[in-house]
């Protein structure tokens, strides 16, 4: 390996002290910054219960309703599902208090 010569010595000091202090400034905000979400994935959970469960939900409740008219023996399945829904919707939407509570 070939000695540096001055200049790129100064050009390679300059570039350690860059990041040297992009590195500090972004350490500094991660310590600094507070959690948007009470718990990793809340976005996700609460986007699910909103498009997929709570329509699921409603789907159930009417397949329950035509199913009583022309096959009765559907109707529990479709009750115990609906009911599954109604729970984990429950479930996702307290997830903040059920979370505080865990944590404290």
């Amino acid at each position: 390996m070939m000695p540096l010569s001055a200049r790129q010595k100064q050009v390679a000091n300059r570039a350690l002290a860059r990041f040297l202090i992009r590195f500090a400034v972004l350490s500094l905000f991660t310590l600094l910054a507070e959690p948007a979400f009470a718990y990793v994935g809340e976005s996700l959970l609460n986007w699910t219960a909103s498009y997929i469960v709570a329509p699921l939900g409603l789907i159930a409740i009417v397949v329950a309703l035509a199913a009583s008219v022309w096959r009765p023996d559907l109707v529990r399945s479709a009750i115990y599902a609906a009911i599954i829904c109604a729970v984990l919707f429950f479930l996702i939407q307290q997830g903040n208090t059920i979370m505080n509570a865990l944590q404290h």
